[in-house]
């Protein structure tokens, strides 16, 4: 069921992405959506994305997945990197990263931080999980789940 009030991103596909459909878009560009006639959303819960920051990414030494996915153009990186297209106050985040990645967290904080310094509320949720656990776990009895339900219910949602 959906009642307009969610927004389900799939992960786990290495197909080229546009920058409309990366995973923490929705979050850094909801003015641009609702303008273009989407409904505002309440927030967004991102799990264990470990780029928001493609052109650091891209300039540093990295996974070969990044190549096929965001190829060599320099401009694309930065249309298509959550962190550089952020540019007003997001709607509510929650951010869950894996602390058994090592580029998870660390790319998650300095978007966190430059969205609280345009007046938006972000929370990075560091777990100890791999990043497969933390798709799989939501949702058992667990603080993490917990913690997900309440950010949900602090938007309003049931």
């Amino acid at each position: 069921m959906n009642d307009g009030r969610y927004f389900i991103s799939p992960k786990g596909t290495t197909q080229p992405r546009t920058p409309e459909s990366l995973d923490a878009a929705p979050g850094s560009s909801a003015t641009k959506a609702h303008r273009g006639g989407g409904a505002a959303w309440l927030g967004t819960i991102v799990l264990d994305s470990a780029a928001f920051d493609l052109v650091e990414i891209m300039q540093g030494k990295h996974h070969r997945i990044y190549d096929r996915a965001f190829g060599k153009d320099r401009a694309f990186w930065s249309e298509a990197s959550p962190y550089h297209r952020l540019t007003t106050a997001p709607a509510r985040m929650l951010v869950v990263c894996s602390t058994r990645r090592d580029e998870a967290c660390p790319q998650a904080q300095p978007f966190a931080s430059k969205a609280v310094k345009l007046g938006g509320r972000v929370v990075v949720l560091p777990v100890d999980m791999k990043h497969g656990e933390i798709n799989k776990k939501l949702g058992l009895p667990s603080d993490y789940t917990t913690t997900v339900e309440s950010f949900m219910r602090s938007l309003g949602l049931p």
